[in-house]
């Protein structure tokens, strides 16, 4: 993949789900040994996509996210609150191989 193929923009609600479920199976694999296995189960991922659902839905003021694309998969994401001061501005990111 080249990475001038990768675009950037603005997630919509139509892309809750695929965040979701990317960015549950991201932390499942990064954490998956820190947490009981029953803390993975179907019921972690729906509150992730629907956590995903109300944040696009309703962001949150001076809040930015962009999603990465390829060929429209959703490799990852960032998200960051341009209303922080610099030293205490926080950045979230999620990564999906396949």
């Amino acid at each position: 993949m080249n990475i001038m193929d990768v675009r950037l923009r603005q997630p919509s609600v139509a892309d809750a789900e695929r965040l979701g479920r990317m960015h549950y199976a991201s932390w499942r694999d990064a954490y998956a040994s820190f947490l009981p296995a029953e803390f993975w189960g179907e019921d972690t991922e729906r509150r992730w996509i629907s956590s995903w659902v109300a944040g696009l839905k309703s962001p949150q003021p001076g809040t930015t996210t962009l999603i990465a694309l390829h060929d429209g998969e959703i490799l990852g994401f960032e998200a960051h609150d341009a209303t922080a001061p610099p030293a205490s501005s926080s950045s979230a990111s999620g990564i999906s191989t396949p």
